[in-house]
């Protein structure tokens, strides 16, 4: 049964992935399609295969990994992002590596556009033990070349091997 956002009432989305998993993928939002089925990469067949393949090309498996967006449901400027932010934070301990993905996400970590961070390896005041690599997001990908994406997939898949 889904529960709704506790700041605004909208119904909220679930991340999808093993939650023991050392490695996260944090995205910004979900997409409309995941919205409504209420699971993140449930609806978007196009989303969910293009993230299967780019992961596939530098050897690791989405079905290993925790998918999880910053916001909850989709973006609303009515709902306050602290305690979305909050959510994603809770999830973040324990892991090892995240890979962040949009500019919602990266400005939330970070406090600058994945644009800007985009293919770097990133470390947070909050866990000094995770590496982070930011990356674009999935809809910022069908707008540009995929070459981001993939520096930023095989560094992240380097630094997990070490």
């Amino acid at each position: 049964m889904r529960t709704n956002c506790k700041k605004c009432d909208n119904l909220l989305v679930d991340g999808t992935g093993p939650r023991i998993s050392k490695i996260l993928i944090l995205t910004s939002y979900p997409d409309f399609e995941d919205q409504r089925a209420g699971v993140l990469l449930s609806g978007s067949k196009s989303v969910l295969g293009m993230m299967a393949y780019e992961l596939g090309l530098v050897g690791l498996q989405l079905s290993s990994i925790r998918y999880i967006s910053l916001w909850k449901h989709s973006k609303n400027e009515k709902c306050q992002l602290d305690w979305h932010i909050d959510q994603s934070m809770s999830e973040i301990k324990g892991k090892t590596h995240v890979l962040v993905m949009g500019s919602d996400a990266s400005k939330a970590l970070f406090e600058k556009n994945s644009g800007d961070l985009s293919g770097l390896l990133m470390t947070h005041k909050l866990f000094p033990k995770v590496t982070f690599v930011i990356a674009p997001g999935p809809s910022e990908i069908y707008n540009s070349n995929v070459g981001e994406l993939r520096l930023a997939l095989t560094r992240f898949s380097s630094t997990i091997r070490k």
